[in-house]
């Protein structure tokens, strides 16, 4: 019986080697992907229901952890067909647009660049918004 059990611990220890081995071939995957790729990578709201508009605090960088800040993205904000806000990010890669509460598709480009464009992002009147979007080397 014992025999059996050491057996098995192994056998368990070996099972788990390889799903930890998996686990991490997966996550170096969806890595070199996201560095292929441009997305979003991080989105956070501030609720503030005390004001009529919203505002969209967008960072355009680099993918990775220490991705660098993009100066010079073109970044359209599309509520319907036919309205449309740009901007061009700063120096550190930000731009800020005051939006009313509707789903808005948010697209960024730049030559050198793939460009993003996002599905539908609703925005609620009185929060706060911030977007972190990276694009990925053409």
């Amino acid at each position: 019986m014992m025999f059996h059990l050491r057996i098995s611990a192994l056998f368990l220890a070996i099972l788990l080697a390889n799903a930890s081995s998996n686990a991490q071939q997966a996550a170096a995957e969806s890595f070199v992907d996201s560095l292929n790729d441009s997305h979003l990578c991080k989105l956070s709201i501030n609720v503030d229901s005390l004001s009529h508009k919203s505002t969209l605090n967008i960072l355009v960088k680099e993918p990775g952890p220490q991705g660098s800040p993009i100066q010079g993205a073109t970044v359209l904000l599309r509520r319907d067909k036919d309205k449309m806000f740009g901007r061009v990010s700063d120096l550190d890669g930000k731009c800020t647009f005051s939006a009313t509460e509707a789903a808005y598709v948010i697209r960024v480009q730049l030559t050198g660049y793939k460009s993003l464009e996002t599905d539908k992002i609703f925005i609620q009147k009185g929060n706060a918004y911030t977007l972190e979007l990276c694009l990925a080397f053409n």
